[in-house]
């Protein structure tokens, strides 16, 4: 019993501190450097790493900071432990700021604008010219900026400092399925917050219902396993790949705002994971 417990409280502690988002976004950054036949860049994979581990935890400032009690689990814990939730900020951001530097200037712009967007998301209120303005705020459209983000800073990086971007045949069907595969766990989590998210939070979900997003979900899942047997290279990557897709939509299925806040944040983040686990099985 006491071996269960010191197992599920690492666990908690390793997804609560970010570093589970952090590590599967430096994994699907990978499976895009395996498809795109440049492997041995680790850069690219290692910035986005930090860059998540900044961006997250960066998100709960104002509970950390401010708020007495926080709505979510993982931000009580971050209040809790200020001491690392500080460190890995300053650490992420020394690292994010030195591998930044070494891409060209071209992914430099990029990253720059996708940073400013991820930015003025977590910040939750950002004023122009005196006029409050959020992004999450904008009806309906979080979940597409989320999905996108992911989409684009897993791939354009690389893409752009390796020289790629004319080949679009190579990476605007990865793009494609990586934004497929991950804008439907984004509504889980949409639906995960229907009951905490304030009344003036527009969501695909609130606007909707549950059903008809579940169904955009899966939906979305089939879309997106087609871009995948597009670009994946051997029938034994797709064969893999579809059970990954059918335990989506199982999981999709079962999903609701009942389940717990850890069941998300390990569970279906981790499902992007498994997908760059099973891509860059492929080609080692």
């Amino acid at each position: 019993m006491n071996l269960y417990s010191n197992l599920k409280k690492g666990i908690k502690i390793w997804v609560y501190s970010n570093l589970h988002i952090a590590l599967i976004a430096f994994l699907i950054s990978m499976e895009s450097n395996y498809f795109l036949g440049i492997p041995s860049d680790y850069k690219s994979p290692l910035f986005v790493f930090f860059s998540t581990l900044f961006i997250y935890n960066l998100g709960y400032y104002k509970t950390v900071l401010f708020y007495e009690k926080a709505q979510r689990d993982q931000a009580e814990w971050l209040k809790k432990h200020m001491t690392y939730w500080v460190f890995s900020i300053l650490v992420s951001l020394i690292f994010v700021l030195y591998l930044f530097y070494s891409f060209s200037i071209q992914a430099q712009v990029i990253i720059s604008i996708l940073s400013i967007i991820s930015f003025i998301y977590v910040i939750h209120d950002f004023s122009i010219a005196n006029k409050r303005f959020s992004i999450r705020n904008i009806p309906y459209a979080k979940t597409f900026i989320v999905s996108s983000i992911w989409a684009m800073i897993t791939t354009l990086p690389q893409i752009i400092d390796h020289g790629l971007l004319s080949d679009y045949y190579s990476w605007l069907p990865l793009i494609a399925e990586r934004f497929l595969f991950i804008f439907p766990i984004t509504l889980m989590f949409d639906i995960r917050d229907l009951k905490s998210d304030p009344d003036d939070l527009h969501t695909i979900p609130k606007l909707i219902g549950i059903k008809l997003t579940k169904s955009w979900a899966i939906l979305s899942l089939c879309i997106g396993f087609y871009f995948y047997y597009k670009i994946t290279p051997s029938l034994e990557g797709v064969l893999m790949m579809a059970i990954l897709y059918l335990l989506m939509i199982v999981s999709v299925l079962l999903s609701s705002d009942k389940r717990s806040e850890f069941f998300y944040s390990a569970y279906f983040d981790g499902m992007i994971g498994l997908h760059a686990l099973i891509v860059i099985y492929q080609f080692i």
